[in-house]
C-alpha cells in the first residue's frame, strides 16, 4: 500500500533527525569532514590499468580517472551522456581495488537503473539493496546465495599479465580514437547549422543564377571559404564605389584569384551577396569533405574493433578478479557465522560488505543501513541536483570518498515554504555561509562553492539520445556548445508547435489548468496514429497534469516536468498551460528538462497571442524552432527582421584584418572586455552572442528602402561597434556604438 505523502515526509524527517545524532562531523576519515572544512586530496591511481567493462567514451573515461584519483569529485551529466555507464565503470574499478561503494539517490528510480544494469551483466549478487525498511526486508527475504562466478572467468597467470599489457596499449589507441570522434561530432554540428543559415541566406538574399555564373567566370582559381571571406572583405571594406584602386585590384588578383576587370565590377551591389553565397557553398563542401575523410568506412571498422577489444579485455580482467575473490571467499567460508539477516547483518557488516561490496540505498536511508562505526570506501550520489545538503551530508559521514553526479542545468530540490522560512531564520541567526545555504544550494552547487577551483569537475560531453536538433537547442541555450552530439537525424523534422486559440487558464484554489490545450492534444494524438506508450505529455503544473491523465487516451503517460526528470519518451508534448510567460513557467532548468525528455519529437502546445520576448527561455525555444524549420510560414508569422549569419561572421571575425585593429580605440577594447565578461558570467545571458564591427549594410540589407544619403552612409564602411544577437535564431537584439577617447 502506498504511504501517504505527508506520512512519508514525516518519517524521512524523523530518520534524518535520528541519524544526525549519530554522525561525527569531526571524524577526519570521512568525506563529511572534507566537505565541512573545504579540504580535499588526490589519490594515487594508475590510469592505464583502469578497466571499462561497460564501455566508455572520452569524457566518461576522464570522469572515472578523476573519481578514483580524488577524495572528492563532481561529474556533470547532461541528458543522454551516459551517467549510469560512468557509475558502472567507477564501481567496477573500485571492486578491482577491493573497495566498497554505496550508490544512492533521492529516488529509487535512479538506483534501480544501476541495479538493473548490473543484473543484466550477471553481477546482481554483488549488490545489497538496503534502502528503506521495505527494501531491506525484501532483500533478506530472498534466499541468499553465494556469488558463484563462471569457471570460464578464471584466467591463467600468463594470460592475465598479457591482457594487462594489452589494456595499456589499447588505452593509448582509444584516446586517439576518441579525439577523432569528438572532431567528427563537432564538424557535423557545424555543417548542420551552416546548412540552416545557408537556407536563410537564400531566402533573404536571392541572387540571380545568371549573375552568379557571370561573377564565377571572373575567377581563374578555384574559390574556397577563406578566399570567399577575403573577397568579401575587399569588396566591402576596401572599395566604396568608383574606380577600384591599384591595391584593391592587386588584392583581388593575388589573394582571391579573381580578374579585377569590368565584368567583375558590373554588378557591384551584388558582390557582397555573391561572397556570402560562395562562402556557405564552399564552407559546407569543405566540412563534408573533412567528415568523409575522418569517417571513412575503413576507419569506422577499425574504431569499432578497437572499442570492442578494449571492452572485452576490461571485462576479462574484471571477471577474473571476481572469480579469484569469490573462490577464496567461498572456500574460506566461516561456518560459525550465521546466515545474514535483517537483524544481524550490521553486526557482521565487514564480512557482509566483503560479499556484497555494492550497497544500494536512498540518500535518507544509507546511514541507517550500514553497521555502526563502519565507513564505505566510496559513496556515489546520483541525481545530486535534487539532493539537499543535509541529506547529502549524512551520506558523506558514511564514507571516506565521495562522487557527486548530477546536472546543474536541471531541476533542483524543492523546499517547502514552511521549511524555507525556518531554514532562512536559522541561516541568518547563525550566519551560515552561502555555500552551505540549505534553501539556495543543493549538494552539487554546494560542493562547487565549497571547493571552488580545487574541485575536479568533469562534464560528460558526448550525447547519444535525442534527435540532433532537439539536443542542439539545449546545447546552445544551456551548455554553451560544450556537448558533442553523437546522434544522427532519424525521420523528419523533430518539432511541432500546436497553437490553440485564446482561452481562459482556469485557477481554482491554486489549481491551474488549460482545458483547450488538453483538448488540442487529445485531437493531435488521435490523428497521429502513434503508439500511446511512446508518448509523454508534461506540464509545469500538477493539477493540469492530473486533468491530462483523466482526459488522454489509454497508454499515454502524463505527469509534471519534475516527475519526468531522468526519464524519456520518443514523443514529448510540452504544455505551457498559461497564455503568458511567467517566471515559474520560464525557469531555465524546467525548460531544459522538458525539451531533453524527447528522443525523436517535441510538441510545444501554446496559446495564441503568447508574447515571445527576447531573453525568455520559452521564447528562445520557439525562435529556435522557427529558425531551424524549413516550412517556417506554416508555424510562425514571418518576421521582417533580418538574420545575423553566425557561421559566416564567426569565421569572418577570426580573420581580424589589420584595418579593424587600427580603427579600434582603447574605449572599444574596454567595452569588449566588459560585454564579454557580462555575457559569459551569467547563465541568463547564455543565448546572447556578440559580433564586433558589424556592417550596417549587412544588417539593413539591399531590399530596405533608403534615401540616397542613407544608402551612401550605409555603404561607406559604416559599422556598429558591437551587435548583440540571439543565438537561437540569429536575430539582432541590440546595437552598441562606443565613441570617445581616453
Amino acid at each position: 500500500e502506498e504511504v501517504p505523502e505527508g506520512e512519508k515526509k514525516s518519517s524521512i524527517a524523523a530518520l534524518l533527525a535520528e541519524t544526525m545524532q549519530r554522525i561525527d562531523p569531526q571524524d577526519p576519515r570521512t568525506a563529511l569532514y572534507a566537505y565541512l572544512n573545504g579540504r580535499t586530496a588526490a589519490c594515487d591511481v594508475d590510469n592505464a590499468a583502469l578497466v571499462y567493462p561497460f564501455g566508455c567514451n572520452a569524457s566518461q573515461k576522464l570522469a572515472v580517472q578523476r573519481a578514483l584519483g580524488n577524495r572528492v569529485s563532481v561529474i556533470e551529466g547532461p541528458p543522454g551522456t551516459g551517467k549510469t555507464q560512468t557509475i558502472l565503470n567507477i564501481v567496477a574499478n573500485l571492486l578491482m581495488q577491493g573497495k566498497t561503494v554505496g550508490v544512492v539517490s533521492n529516488n529509487n528510480a535512479a538506483v534501480d537503473n544501476v541495479r538493473d544494469k548490473l543484473s543484466k551483466y550477471e553481477y546482481g549478487e554483488l549488490m545489497a539493496e538496503l534502502g528503506n525498511r521495505t527494501r531491506r526486508q525484501a532483500f533478506f527475504a530472498d534466499k541468499q546465495q553465494d556469488f558463484m562466478p563462471d569457471a570460464a572467468w578464471r584466467l591463467p597467470a600468463e594470460e592475465r599479465a598479457a591482457l594487462r599489457t594489452r589494456l595499456s596499449e589499447l588505452s593509448a589507441a582509444i584516446d586517439e580514437l576518441f579525439r577523432v570522434d569528438a572532431e567528427l561530432a563537432d564538424l557535423r554540428t557545424k555543417r548542420s547549422y551552416a546548412q540552416c543559415e545557408y537556407r536563410h541566406l537564400l531566402w533573404e538574399q536571392p541572387l540571380d543564377e545568371a549573375r552568379m555564373r557571370s561573377v564565377d567566370r571572373c575567377f581563374f582559381r578555384p574559390i574556397d571559404s577563406r578566399r570567399a571571406l577575403s573577397f568579401r572583405h575587399l569588396v566591402t571594406e576596401r572599395w566604396q564605389g568608383g574606380r577600384p584602386s591599384l591595391a584593391l585590384r592587386a588584392g583581388l588578383l593575388f589573394r582571391c584569384g579573381a580578374w579585377p576587370g569590368k565584368q567583375l565590377f558590373a554588378d557591384a551591389e551584388l558582390l557582397p551577396a555573391y561572397a556570402d553565397r560562395k562562402f556557405y557553398e564552399t564552407y559546407i563542401a569543405e566540412l563534408s569533405d573533412r567528415i568523409a575523410r575522418l569517417g571513412a568506412p575503413s576507419d569506422k571498422q577499425r574504431a569499432k574493433s578497437l572499442i570492442e577489444a578494449y571492452g572485452k579485455v576490461s571485462e576479462a580482467l574484471f571477471r577474473d578478479m571476481l572469480y579469484r575473490k569469490y573462490e577464496r571467499l567461498n572456500e574460506a567460508r566461516q561456518e560459525e557465522r550465521p546466515p545474514f539477516t535483517m537483524q544481524n547483518y550490521r553486526t557482521y557488516f565487514r564480512t557482509f560488505v566483503e560479499r556484497y561490496p555494492i550497497v544500494l540505498s536512498t540518500t535518507h536511508s544509507l546511514c541507517a543501513s550500514i553497521g555502526a562505526g563502519h565507513l564505505l570506501d566510496y559513496v556515489i550520489i546520483d541525481e545530486s541536483s535534487q539532493v539537499d545538503i543535509l541529506t547529502a551530508a549524512v551520506c558523506c559521514a558514511c564514507c571516506r570518498n565521495i562522487v557527486i553526479i548530477g546536472d546543474s542545468r536541471q531541476l533542483p530540490h524543492i523546499v517547502e515554504e514552511q521549511l524555507r522560512a525556518k531554514a532562512e531564520e536559522l541561516r541568518d541567526e547563525h550566519r551560515v555561509p552561502d555555500a552551505y545555504d540549505y534553501v539556495r544550494q543543493n549538494i552539487l552547487s554546494s560542493f562547487k562553492r565549497v571547493f571552488a577551483e580545487r574541485l575536479p569537475v568533469t562534464l560528460l560531453r558526448e550525447h547519444y539520445r535525442c534527435h540532433p536538433l532537439i539536443i542542439d537547442f539545449c546545447n546552445r541555450k544551456y551548455y554553451r556548445n560544450e556537448l558533442l552530439i553523437m546522434t544522427e537525424p532519424k525521420g523528419g523534422y523533430p518539432f511541432t508547435v500546436l497553437t490553440t486559440t485564446a482561452s481562459k487558464t482556469y485557477s481554482h484554489n491554486g489549481r491551474i489548468y488549460n482545458q483547450r490545450q488538453i483538448d488540442a492534444t487529445c485531437d493531435w494524438i488521435e490523428r497521429q496514429h502513434a503508439e500511446p506508450e511512446q508518448i509523454g505529455v508534461i506540464s509545469p503544473y500538477r493539477y493540469h497534469a492530473q486533468e491530462l491523465r483523466r482526459c488522454l487516451p489509454p497508454g499515454v503517460e502524463a505527469d509534471t516536468i519534475h516527475k519526468f526528470q531522468g526519464r524519456e519518451k520518443n514523443t514529448i508534448v510540452f504544455h505551457t498551460v498559461r497564455s503568458e510567460i511567467t517566471a515559474f513557467l520560464d525557469d531555465p532548468n524546467l525548460i531544459n528538462v522538458a525539451v531533453s525528455r524527447a528522443v525523436e519529437h517535441l510538441v510545444v502546445v501554446k496559446t495564441e497571442g503568447m508574447r515571445i520576448a527576447h531573453g525568455s527561455d520559452i521564447g528562445d525555444l520557439l525562435r529556435y524552432i522557427r529558425f531551424t524549420c524549413e516550412d517556417v510560414d506554416s508555424v510562425f508569422i514571418t518576421s521582417p527582421i533580418r538574420s545575423v549569419f553566425d557561421v559566416l561572421h564567426t569565421e569572418y571575425a577570426a580573420m581580424r584584418f589589420a584595418s579593424d585593429a587600427k580603427r579600434e580605440s582603447p574605449a572599444e577594447r574596454i567595452a569588449e572586455r566588459l560585454i564579454g565578461g557580462i555575457l559569459s558570467g551569467e547563465d541568463r545571458f547564455s543565448a546572447i552572442g556578440v559580433h564586433r564591427h558589424y556592417r550596417l549594410y549587412d544588417l539593413v540589407g539591399r531590399n530596405v528602402e533608403l534615401s540616397d544619403e542613407e544608402r551612401l552612409f550605409v555603404r561607406r564602411r559604416s559599422h556598429l561597434d558591437f551587435l548583440l544577437y540571439n543565438r537561437m535564431d540569429n536575430t539582432p537584439i541590440l546595437g552598441i556604438e562606443v565613441d570617445g577617447v581616453l
